[in-house]
């Protein structure tokens, strides 16, 4: 596995979301990509079962991002960088006044 230190992980989640708009609205596919960085590369991730990535995921002592710490690095980057938010943003900012009267504010 390969070491990526903690505090890098919005570094990291920058990086990638700066190359390649996919990441940005899908913290799914953005977690993956994290993961198969710090497990070594997709050709290491494609030989290993579900179940030695998650006993992997969940070891105490393992170097793994949490899904949870990865999206909130997104949701900060968005925030301080508006230009790596996703195509998802602006539809749901252009829905807004249609919700906001919808549930009666």
């Amino acid at each position: 596995m390969v070491d990526v230190e903690i505090g890098n992980v919005q570094e990291l989640v920058k990086e990638l979301l700066e190359q390649d708009p996919k990441y940005r609205d899908c913290d799914k596919t953005l977690s993956a990509k994290v993961w198969s960085i710090q497990m070594g590369g997709y050709n290491i991730l494609e030989n290993m079962t579900a179940f030695a990535f998650l006993c992997e995921y969940v070891r105490k002592d393992s170097n793994l991002y949490s899904q949870e710490s990865i999206g909130r690095a997104r949701r900060k980057i968005q925030e301080e960088h508006p230009h790596l938010r996703g195509k998802n943003y602006r539809k749901r900012q252009d829905n807004t006044e249609a919700v906001k009267k919808t549930l009666g504010y």
